[in-house]
C-alpha cells in the first residue's frame, strides 16, 4: 500500500510539473498594473537618490505614448508609428542588443500593452493583435480582431483567458456616439465570428474597465441636453455570463478608470472628486469632494490605506477606510500639466508630467522624512525629480503611466525614447593571492563589491569546473591547467553585476637544468683527459719516438 501511495504521489508531482503555468501574469501586466487597476506592484523601490538614475535608454522611430508591459525581463511597448517593440531590459545589454523584435501595426499605439502567460495583447483604434512570445520573445501573431464598426476605445484587460475591450461608434437613431463592451477568447479572439459575449453601452467609454473575482466594473455617462445634467451609470457585470449584477445611476460622468481594492470600488466623478462604492452591492460608502483638486486623471493607485490620484495640476493622497476618506497630502508644484496616472511600488509613488519630468514621492512619510509643507499644512516628502537637471537628457513629455518592478522604473516619452531608471547594477572586482600557482597549492580569491544595495547572491564559476563557490571569498587548489575564473553578484533588486574574471595558470615546477649541465660538462672533461692520457701512454710504450730538442722539444727518453 505504501508503494502504491508513493507512486501515486510521484505521478501527481510529475503532472503538476508538466502542466503549463497559470496564465495570470505577475508583475506589471497591463493597464493599471493588473485587472483591478490598482497601479501597484509588489517589490522594492529603487535606492536612486545617491547614485546614477539612468540605467539605459533606447531610441525608436517615433514617440512613445503607450504604457508598456513586462514579460519576464523583457519590455513590450508601442509607439506612434504603430510599431510593437520587444526590448531587453538587462543593464548589460549592448546598444545593438537592446531591440529583440519589432512588429508594425496599421495605426499609432497609445493604449497600454497587456500580457497573460505567453500571450501579448496590443490594440490601437483600428485593430487588436494577439502575439505568441514563447519563442525567444519574438512576436508571432496568433490572431487579430478589427471592429465591425467604429473603433476600439480602451486598453485591453486580460484575465481568466478572456480579453475585455470597449468600442465606440455613431448611432444614427440616437444621433450620438454609443459604446459596445466585448469579451473575446484569449486564444482565438472571435469564435465562429462571434465574441464570447458583447453588450451595448449607453455611452462611449474613455476609461478602461476594472476586473476582480470575475466581476467587471465599468462607469460612464452622457450629457442630457434636457436636464443639462449628466446621465451617469456604474455597472457590475459577470465576466462569464454577461449578466448585470447591479447598476447605479448618478448625475455625473466618470472619465477615470475605476479601481477595485478589497471590498471598495473607487471612481473619479465629475459630481464628486472621488466616489467609493461597495463592490458587491453598488451602495455608496463615501464621497470625497475636496477643495479645488480638479478631476481625476486616468485612474488611481492604492498603497495600504492610501488612495493616490492626479489631476492636471496636483498629486493627491487620501487616507481612507471603508466609511470615509480625508486628505493626507497633496503636491502642486509641477512644472507643467499632469496627464498620466501615478504608480506605486513599496512606499514610493512615481508620476510623469508633460513638463518632461518624472517625480518620486514617499507615500507615507515617516516623521524624520517629512521635510516639506504645502499651503494647507499637509506634510509630504519629495524624494527626487528626474529631468530637473539638464544632464538627465530627457526631451519629451511623459504622457503615459510608468511601469515598475524591483529597483526599476520604465516609461516612454514623446522624444522617441524609452527610459529605464533605477539602480545601476553592482560592479565587482577580484583579488587573487597567486595567478601562477603549482598544482595542489592553495589559492585565495577575494571578491570586492561596489553597491549600496544589499547583496543577496555571490557566484564564482569556471567553465571547466562549474560553480566554485557562493561566498564572497573562498580558497582552493587547482590541478595543472589554465582556468578563467569569473565572479558576479546579484543585489536585492535582482540586478546581476557584469562578471569580473581572472586567469589562473597552473603548471608543474620546471626542473633546473644548470646542475645537470655542470655535471655533464665535468664528466665529459674528465673523460677527455683520460682518453688523451691513455693515448699518449700507449704512444710512449709502443714506439721509440725521438724528438729533436733543438727546437725546444724533448724526446720521450728525456721525459
Amino acid at each position: 500500500m505504501d508503494l502504491k501511495i508513493s507512486v501515486f504521489v510521484g505521478l501527481i508531482v510529475i503532472v503538476l510539473l508538466i502542466l503549463p503555468f497559470s496564465t495570470s501574469a505577475s508583475g506589471w501586466s497591463q493597464y493599471g498594473s493588473d485587472p483591478s487597476n490598482t497601479s501597484r506592484v509588489e517589490g522594492r523601490a529603487p535606492y536612486i537618490e545617491d547614485r546614477e538614475r539612468l540605467v539605459w535608454n533606447y531610441r525608436g522611430e517615433d514617440d512613445f505614448a503607450s504604457t508598456p508591459a513586462l514579460v519576464d525581463d523583457k519590455l513590450i511597448i508601442g509607439n506612434d508609428a504603430g510599431e510593437v517593440l520587444v526590448l531587453n531590459t538587462s543593464a548589460h545589454a549592448a546598444e545593438e542588443e537592446r531591440l529583440i523584435d519589432r512588429y508594425e501595426m496599421n495605426a499609432s499605439i497609445e493604449t497600454a500593452i497587456a500580457h497573460s502567460g505567453e500571450s501579448v495583447i496590443v490594440s490601437n483604434s483600428q485593430e487588436l493583435f494577439s502575439f505568441d512570445v514563447s519563442e525567444n520573445y519574438k512576436l508571432e501573431r496568433k490572431w487579430y480582431y478589427t471592429p465591425r464598426e467604429g473603433r476600439i476605445q480602451t486598453s485591453p484587460v486580460v484575465e481568466d483567458e478572456k480579453i475585455i475591450i470597449t468600442e465606440t461608434h455613431y448611432d444614427d437613431d440616437k444621433d450620438r456616439f454609443v459604446g459596445n463592451l466585448l469579451v473575446l477568447d484569449e486564444h482565438e479572439g472571435m469564435v465562429d465570428d462571434e465574441p464570447y459575449w458583447e453588450m451595448e453601452i449607453e455611452s462611449t467609454l474613455s476609461n478602461t474597465p476594472a476586473l476582480k473575482e470575475n466581476r467587471l466594473y465599468l462607469a460612464g455617462g452622457v450629457y442630457n441636453t434636457t436636464s443639462e445634467l449628466y446621465d451617469g451609470f456604474v455597472k457590475s457585470i459577470d465576466l462569464h455570463s454577461g449578466d448585470v449584477i447591479w447598476r447605479e445611476e448618478f448625475d455625473s460622468t466618470f472619465d477615470a478608470s475605476p479601481t477595485v481594492e478589497d471590498d471598495l470600488l473607487f471612481l473619479g466623478s465629475s459630481e464628486y472628486k472621488v466616489l467609493a462604492l461597495d463592490k458587491e452591492t453598488g451602495e455608496k460608502r463615501w464621497a470625497y469632494e475636496g477643495e479645488d483638486e480638479g478631476v481625476v486623471v486616468e485612474t488611481f493607485a492604492v498603497q495600504e490605506d492610501r488612495l493616490l490620484y492626479s489631476t492636471e495640476e496636483k498629486l493627491v493622497c487620501l487616507e481612507f477606510d471603508s466609511t470615509e476618506a480625508e486628505l493626507d497630502w497633496s503636491y502642486d508644484d509641477f512644472i507643467d500639466d499632469v496627464v498620466a496616472a501615478p504608480a506605486v511600488i513599496e512606499n514610493t509613488v512615481f508620476l510623469g508630467t508633460e513638463g518632461r519630468r518624472l517625480y518620486a514621492f514617499e507615500v507615507i512619510p515617516t516623521e524624520e522624512d517629512k521635510g516639506h509643507e504645502d499651503p494647507v499644512g499637509v506634510d509630504y516628502d519629495l524624494l527626487w525629480i528626474y529631468g530637473d537637471d539638464p544632464a538627465d537628457e530627457i526631451y519629451g513629455e511623459i504622457t503615459s503611466q510608468v511601469v515598475l518592478e524591483d529597483g526599476r522604473v520604465y516609461f516612454g516619452a514623446e522624444d522617441e525614447h524609452v527610459y529605464a531608471l533605477g539602480n545601476s547594477p553592482p560592479s565587482v572586482s577580484i583579488d587573487v593571492s597567486d595567478r601562477s600557482p603549482r598544482p595542489g597549492e592553495i589559492v585565495e580569491l577575494t571578491g570586492t563589491v561596489d553597491d549600496i544595495a544589499e547583496i543577496e547572491e555571490y557566484r564564482w564559476s569556471c567553465e571547466e569546473l562549474g560553480i566554485l563557490s557562493q561566498n564572497q571569498n573562498f580558497t582552493r587548489s587547482f590541478d595543472e591547467g589554465v582556468y578563467q575564473i569569473e565572479f558576479e553578484v546579484r543585489d536585492e533588486f535582482g540586478e546581476w553585476s557584469r562578471p569580473a574574471s581572472v586567469l589562473i595558470t597552473v603548471e608543474e615546477e620546471e626542473e633546473d637544468d644548470l646542475p645537470w649541465l655542470l655535471i655533464t660538462g665535468v664528466t665529459i672533461s674528465a673523460a677527455l683527459v683520460v682518453i688523451i692520457g691513455v693515448y699518449f701512454y700507449k704512444k710512449k710504450d709502443g714506439e721509440e719516438e725521438t724528438f729533436d730538442d733543438s727546437d725546444g722539444y724533448k724526446s720521450w727518453d728525456d721525459m
